[in-house]
């Protein structure tokens, strides 16, 4: 009974003063003390204190919120803004939990009395007032025109008598909201593509700039995690470029429509920002990554691309947004069948155990031989109109060659030029990558293709088109140059220097080198003597130096280097080995070689004493074997037929000697010793 009478009171009070039959005085004693220390957020604002104003009473009562009514106010003070013209008008109630009941109440009722909300006109920030009269738990309830609400975290308790708290709202920032866009043409078909061949999105700048603003106020008031969706068709939000390209990828593998991606920002966006950012997430999104149906195969299996977009934020949040339209040249199901297609033919070619050349070698003469240099509309340039349709031109061989030798494990890129108008592959094997060409070796043989495995020399010299010949657009860059080395040489084994005759003494070092250029050389010396047919291999003898110790033997034998490698071998022009030695040496003391001292004789080589100073007539006539003789420094006459009419002849002597010019004068083989 006596809370019947107290709420009966409280109500009689409740409606007298908001009738205004209680003096002010009164409203005065029964608001709180501590009112002004309530207010939140709001120490930097000077609210003006006013009466309490008189509400209209609700036409229904309802605990539903959507049928709640309307904030009724009292026309504001002149330097108050009218709270209809606030940036977001909002009606203020406030849910009164008391004894054993829950009720939704708004300040127009009888429970309660508010404060009129005062604007400051510098910030558009607005204080409202609330007193209630029961005791009870009462949050601040915001509810927008639709009649959605959101419970604040603000709250007040009122255990005995009048409570009341002051909340102070400040509006949302205005955040402007640029859009932007553009389009964009591969350079490849730039010869074959217009902009008017490329789809637009079709959401439009309105649109787009509103879908900025929900997702910037999502981002304002409660963030939003990674994969988070935005917009009509669910955009996707990433916090870093990386990802952003990553997901573009993605969804332009799946054939999206509209690929749609919300990005931040590192900087103040601005459409030259935007334009950046959106050029870097196609080129996350089209990086090389050794998957057959993601790289340089996306990035030459579409015409171009359009975007949309906008771009808004403040100074730590900003983002940008996108919605990309490609021009694809195949469809979801054409991409499936030849996902089949292409691993039937790996499958027929029995790549699995082959070295990385034989792979590459029959997936190249498969295209060779198995696709013809035509096709028919958007699929001749594709790797679909190359396997499926056994028709391309220059892109789809390339795209197909990438396509199965990636799947091979084999890495290889596109490479393009502009001003060729022309596409072709590298592939790479060992550590170097080579060029090849199968479009144009699709008119020959494989015994006599031309484009196949080349370095840069040939390719700027012999792979030519209408004059021009160029390594590629990508080579243009020097992080591509550094990560896909191509040697000057080609793959193919070639002799670049051959092994020269070589004369030594018996028992010292012989050597003889041969240079030559190619992939994954091996080298291999052979020998032979002047009568045999037939090679041998020398042992151990595996690197582009022959280093040997021969004997007296071994004189007159013949050498040669194989240079292999897996596309074939070649062979070196032989050498000739001659090994002296002296069988006839001199006693010192002797000055003089007399005419015909020792003709007709059966030595090999001869060593003349330091003490000799003359050599006569015929005094080594007719002697078949000799081959070498060493003449001292001190020597100054030396018949003309001292040896005869001997044709070859090894003299070894001091440089600037007498020797030296009687080897020069007479054609014979002269050799400088210490």
């Amino acid at each position: 009974m006596i809370k019947k009478t107290n709420r009966v009171l409280a109500m009689l009070l409740c409606l007298a003063l908001c009738l205004g039959l209680l003096p002010a005085a009164y409203a005065e004693d029964i608001a709180p003390a501590d009112a002004e220390a309530a207010i939140i957020d709001a120490a930097e604002y000077d609210t003006p204190a006013t009466e309490p104003a008189d509400a209209e009473e609700p036409e229904t009562e309802s605990d539903d919120a959507s049928e709640l009514p309307a904030l009724a106010l009292s026309e504001p003070e002149e330097s108050v803004q009218d709270a209809a013209e606030l940036p977001n008008p909002v009606n203020v109630q406030f849910l009164a939990d008391a004894e054993e009941h829950l009720a939704l109440l708004t300040v127009t009722d009888a429970f309660g009395v508010y404060q009129e909300p005062v604007t400051d006109p510098d910030t558009g920030a607005v204080c409202f007032g609330c007193y209630a009269l029961l005791p009870g738990d009462y949050i601040w309830r915001f509810h927008d025109e639709s009649g959605r609400y959101d419970d604040l975290e603000e709250s007040f308790t009122v255990e005995e008598g009048v409570g009341g708290q002051f909340l102070t709202v400040y509006p949302d920032p205005v955040i402007e909201v640029f859009t932007a866009s553009f389009t964009y043409i591969n350079p490849i078909y730039a010869d074959v593509i217009t902009e008017d061949d490329i789809p637009r999105p079709s959401i439009s700048e309105e649109e787009l700039a509103a879908e900025m603003r929900d997702f910037l106020e999502t981002m304002a008031y409660s963030g939003a995690r990674t994969d988070a969706r935005f917009g009509r068709n669910s955009g996707i939000y990433h916090p870093t470029a990386e990802a952003a390209g990553l997901e573009l990828r993605q969804q332009i593998k799946d054939f999206e429509d509209e690929a749609i991606i919300y990005v931040a920002c590192e900087e103040e966006p601005n459409d030259t920002v935007w334009n950046t950012l959106g050029s870097r997430l196609i080129e996350i999104a089209f990086t090389h990554t050794g998957n057959p149906t993601e790289g340089d195969y996306l990035r030459y299996e579409y015409g171009g691309y359009s975007a949309k977009g906008a771009y808004g934020g403040e100074p730590g949040s900003y983002y940008c947004s996108y919605v990309f339209t490609l021009k694809h040249f195949t469809n979801a199901a054409q991409e499936k069948e030849l996902d089949e297609v292409a691993e039937d033919v790996l499958k027929d070619l029995a790549l699995d155990g082959k070295s990385d050349y034989e792979k590459i070698s029959a997936i190249y003469q498969y295209l060779c031989t198995t696709v013809k240099g035509s096709g028919s509309g958007d699929l001749k340039y594709t790797a679909y109109g190359a396997l499926v349709q056994k028709g391309a031109l220059c892109q789809g061989f390339s795209s197909a060659f990438y396509r199965l030798c990636l799947a091979s494990r084999v890495d290889t890129r596109i490479v393009t030029s502009s001003k060729m108008s022309h596409a072709w592959n590298i592939v790479k094997l060992g550590s170097r990558y080579y060029y090849l060409d199968a479009t144009w070796d699709s008119n020959y043989t494989a015994a006599n293709y031309r484009y196949f495995l080349k370095g840069s020399d040939f390719w700027l010299n012999g792979h030519k088109l209408g004059g021009v010949s160029e390594l590629g657009d990508q080579f243009s860059k020097a992080s591509f140059t550094s990560a896909y080395p191509v040697p000057t040489y080609d793959y193919a084994p070639e002799i670049a220097a051959h092994p020269t005759d070589t004369s030594v003494f018996a028992g010292e070092e012989a050597r003889f080198t041969a240079e030559a250029s190619g992939g994954d050389l091996q080298f291999s010396w052979q020998t032979r003597t002047g009568e045999a047919d037939e090679w041998e291999s020398v042992p151990d003898a595996d690197t582009s130096t022959l280093t040997l110790i021969p004997t007296q033997a071994d004189t007159g034998r013949l050498y040669r280097c194989e240079v292999s490698n897996l596309a074939g071998a070649v062979y070196s022009e032989e050498a000739v080995l001659t090994v002296y030695w002296y069988d006839l040496v001199l006693p010192s003391g002797l000055t003089e070689i007399g005419e015909e001292a020792f003709s007709g004789g059966a030595f090999a080589g001869v060593k003349l004493s330091e003490s000799t100073a003359v050599i006569g007539a015929c005094a080594f006539a007719d002697c078949p074997n000799l081959a070498c003789i060493y003449i001292p420094a001190g020597t100054t006459e030396i018949a003309q037929d001292a040896f005869g009419d001997r044709m070859k002849l090894m003299i070894f002597g001091a440089e600037e000697s007498y020797a030296q010019s009687y080897a020069l004068e007479r054609g014979f083989d002269f050799t400088a010793v210490a």
